[in-house]
């Protein structure tokens, strides 16, 4: 069967889903309260203030050459980007609207206004929402009453009419911090990111590892859920929804369209350990055995649908190639979305990300091992895409209890939670090779004296006084090492580490923290990682 052009198939579309989005919208006023920075817009939404110290020492004694006024980096005067908005942040509301104001409100936090420029409410319920009951946002945020629910296949059709680069999409049930999606909006231009970031809680994290697929069939593919928090771009969500018109795709599979998008990119997608905030209430989807029941099926149908057509796009291109005609002058080359007849050997694997909590946008990265090595990307996760869900029965069967412990419960997003006992912890001891790097986002450091500062148990302390430092991308290492000293945590017995950037290398806007060429009898226990400054502040680029 030959394909549709794509332009009939996006006419069809758009008349058979809804049209598109009402075209006249009336303008709010702007806000007559505002908050004023990532930390403190959590307090205005009533959550847990943190303060986030410059330090945990039981003493004030810098290290050598500092005076005693050190704080946390934080922006300085007015940080926003100067830039266009680039983002439309898009919410569903099904039956948690008290969750959905609470969300709004965060999105339209003036710390946001440069990155987020539009904040669209999509109401599933039958319930009509009313604007006015919803929080003022400086004429950014819409609202879209459903003539009925489209479930999921909803953010895809609202990113698709979206004016602005990117889509920030989310269920009602979950809070995503101002500093993460400005991480997000950070990255998600670089091309290893493949124009799609997942924020997934650590459990959601084991399992889309565990659901990667390398296969010889031309399955590379993974699963990732949306409603945690994901950026996407409108050609993504236009080109998916065209793929899964051109597959004849019932409505029932275009409705649960959150458990296709992701296989059937055919790429591993990038997931970040979120420090997400769970809102509960209201009715959940999926519930129990049932809504169980249904994701899986509908994840074996992506799966499927990604299999079949890639033995059908093979076949159509040895057709080609026999006859002699030109590879990407119609037919399967053409159809959109989809990655495909890619070398397996080519797919970037990346570290664990994590964006930071606290009142300076950054992120931390790691390479450090979490998981048992059969059970690392490459390692055997290989057969069909249809395997997905067998290979991570198997896989979460062969891990033990401790080793599942550890993930959930000491993952990399403990240390820049901004809380002290909380921790991250790799499973083995300390390797050669190991690398823990801390980036500040859409920064500049421009101070006499900045420090990288660590809150870690003994054995970790141990570990940094015989590590390399590296800044930016440079491969040297800089003349730097940690000094450690006792803190005011007695139980467990913490220490402070911190080394000083000197002036001529603050323009770096990351630090990296790699173990040497030795043998370590301890575990890495990161409970905190920052950077902190002698006087003021942190400016934009």
């Amino acid at each position: 069967m030959e394909p549709l052009p794509r332009w009939a198939i996006l006419l069809c579309l758009i008349v058979v889903c809804l049209g598109t989005l009402p075209l006249s919208r009336s303008f709010i006023s702007p806000r007559d309260e505002i908050i004023d920075t990532p930390l403190e817009s959590t307090t205005a939404l009533g959550l847990e203030k943190h303060t986030f110290p410059a330090t945990y020492r039981a003493h004030p004694t810098w290290p050598r050459g500092t005076s005693h006024n050190m704080t946390r980096l934080r922006p300085m005067g007015d940080n926003r980007r100067s830039t266009t908005p680039e983002i439309t942040a898009i919410v569903l509301n099904w039956s948690r609207f008290q969750n959905v104001v609470q969300i709004a409100t965060n999105l339209c936090s003036p710390v946001l206004e440069s990155t987020i420029d539009t904040v669209l409410v999509w109401n599933n319920n039958p319930n009509p929402v009313d604007e006015q009951a919803l929080p003022e946002c400086g004429g950014r945020l819409y609202v879209y009453n459903s003539p009925r629910n489209m479930y999921f296949e909803a953010r895809f059709i609202a990113c698709m009419q979206a004016t602005t680069e990117w889509c920030f999409v989310q269920d009602d049930d979950y809070l995503i911090l101002p500093e993460v999606i400005l991480a997000m909006a950070d990255r998600i231009n670089m091309d290893v990111y493949d124009g799609r970031i997942f924020l997934l809680p650590p459990h959601e994290v084991l399992s889309s590892k565990m659901r990667s697929i390398y296969s010889h069939n031309g399955a590379h593919t993974s699963f990732a859920w949306l409603g945690h928090g994901a950026m996407i771009s409108p050609l993504a969500a236009t080109d998916f929804l065209t793929l899964m018109r051109w597959l004849k795709t019932t409505e029932e599979e275009r409705q649960m369209a959150d458990n296709y998008f992701s296989i059937l990119r055919n790429n591993i997608s990038t997931v970040w350990f979120d420090q997400g905030i769970e809102l509960g209430g209201g009715q959940a989807f999926t519930v129990g055995n049932e809504g169980e029941l249904r994701n899986r099926h509908h994840i074996m149908r992506a799966c499927e649908l990604l299999d079949q057509f890639l033995a059908l796009a093979a076949e159509r291109r040895a057709e080609i190639q026999h006859k002699g005609e030109q590879l990407g002058t119609g037919g399967w080359d053409d159809i959109p979305f989809v990655l495909w007849d890619r070398d397996p050997s080519q797919i970037n694997m990346l570290p664990m990300h994590t964006a930071c909590r606290g009142p300076a946008p950054c992120i931390l990265q790691s390479n450090i091992a979490m998981l048992p090595p059969t059970h690392r990307p490459l390692d055997g996760y290989t057969g069909p895409a249809m395997s997905m869900l067998d290979n991570e029965d198997a896989f979460m069967r062969t891990l033990s209890e401790d080793v599942k412990s550890n993930w959930l419960e000491h993952p990399i997003s403990k240390a820049v939670d901004g809380l002290a006992f909380s921790y991250f912890q790799s499973l083995y001891t300390a390797r050669m090779g190991d690398w823990i790097s801390l980036s500040m986002v859409n920064m500049k450091i421009f101070y006499p004296s900045t420090q990288l500062a660590l809150l870690v148990d003994a054995g970790t302390a141990k570990i940094l006084q015989e590590c390399t430092v590296y800044l930016g991308s440079s491969q040297v290492p800089v003349p730097a090492t940690f000094e450690c000293t006792g803190t005011l945590i007695s139980e467990p017995e913490l220490h402070e580490c911190s080394m000083t950037i000197s002036r001529k290398e603050t323009k770096a806007v990351a630090v990296r923290i790699q173990a040497k060429d030795r043998v370590y009898s301890a575990r890495w226990r990161v409970h905190e990682i920052w950077l902190r400054t002698e006087g003021s502040s942190l400016l934009a680029m």
